[in-house]
């Protein structure tokens, strides 16, 4: 309730609160390392500005990278620049799950709002179209969504790594047909750690992913 009022106070009778583009992150391009001699700042999470560096090498050194941005806002009395997308997920969260329930009925513990429903048609029945609507709020969405873009990234590098030396064309194109959720169902598929279990785990789900990928090439050949 703090955070909405602090918005809400300073966007009073003025502009909306001021946002800014951040740079999230700086990742090496697909198939490149990141040469050891390269000094890359933390920037913070303060906006960027003109003369701002991103990065430095030596002289003569060329890095391929791919640069994520974002867009933050600032946090009213502070000097702090969270992300937009969760600093108004936050407020939109407190507004859904506590304080609309206990105004209407008096307490939170009651079955949670939609986050969002359908607003480009209309509604005979606003009550029913609303407890229709979807529960993954747009934080989620959105890291759905960043999620889905780093392992476009990471998964071609991933099958690059196999013994078999895939092509990458052929995995560039597989990667390409897949959408955000049958992507993220695949990547889900790793077992994060260094022991050997999950070493073998990983070479399971790379030849199962390369079957894949040995697949489609054998469909778009076909046609």
């Amino acid at each position: 309730m703090t955070l909405l009022a602090a918005h809400s106070n300073l966007a009073k009778h003025r502009m909306p609160a001021v946002a800014a583009l951040r740079l999230a992150m700086i990742r090496p391009d697909e198939g490149h390392p990141l040469d050891p001699r390269v000094r890359i700042p933390d920037l913070g999470e303060g906006p960027l500005k003109v003369g701002d560096v991103l990065a430095e090498t030596p002289r003569g050194v060329r890095v391929p990278v791919t640069l994520l941005p974002t867009v933050g806002i600032n946090r009213p009395g502070t000097d702090r620049w969270p992300v937009l997308v969760k600093e108004l997920d936050a407020i939109a969260s407190w507004v859904r799950t506590q304080a609309a329930p206990i105004l209407v009925t008096g307490t939170a513990d009651v079955d949670p709002l939609p986050a969002r429903y359908d607003t480009s048609v209309g509604h005979d029945d606003v009550r029913a179209a609303i407890a229709a609507g979807a529960y993954a709020t747009a934080g989620e969405r959105y890291m759905w969504r960043l999620g889905a873009a780093i392992s476009r990234i990471d998964l071609p590098d991933l099958l690059a790594a196999h013994p078999d030396e895939p092509d990458r064309d052929s995995v560039d194109r597989w990667v390409a047909s897949l959408d955000d959720d049958e992507l993220l169902d695949r990547m889900s598929r790793f077992e994060p750690g260094r022991t050997i279990g999950a070493a073998r785990q990983t070479m399971r789900v790379l030849d199962d992913l390369l079957a894949e990928v040995r697949a489609h090439d054998a469909d778009g050949s076909d046609g």
